[in-house]
């Protein structure tokens, strides 16, 4: 007997190809954590930062985990 269909798929599937949501939450963290440094940059806030690699990281992980539990709820 073939099990239903869940109503919330666990993969994303993008022109036939299907990947894990942590790798689609990941990729929307890193380009929104791209997006907000590039406005720090603009807006002289980055000199607040003392390391600015790290807050890349920070912002990655926080955009990522977000979009995880927005997006993709289990």
């Amino acid at each position: 007997m073939p099990s239903p269909r869940h109503p919330n798929p666990r993969e994303v599937e993008v022109q036939g190809v299907i990947m894990p949501p942590l790798l689609v939450s990941v990729i929307i963290g890193l380009i929104a954590a791209w997006a907000t440094m590039r406005w720090l940059d603009h807006t002289r806030l980055i000199r607040h930062f003392p390391w600015p690699t790290p807050t890349f990281l920070a912002l990655t992980a926080i955009y990522a985990i977000l979009t995880s539990v927005v997006l993709f709820p289990s």
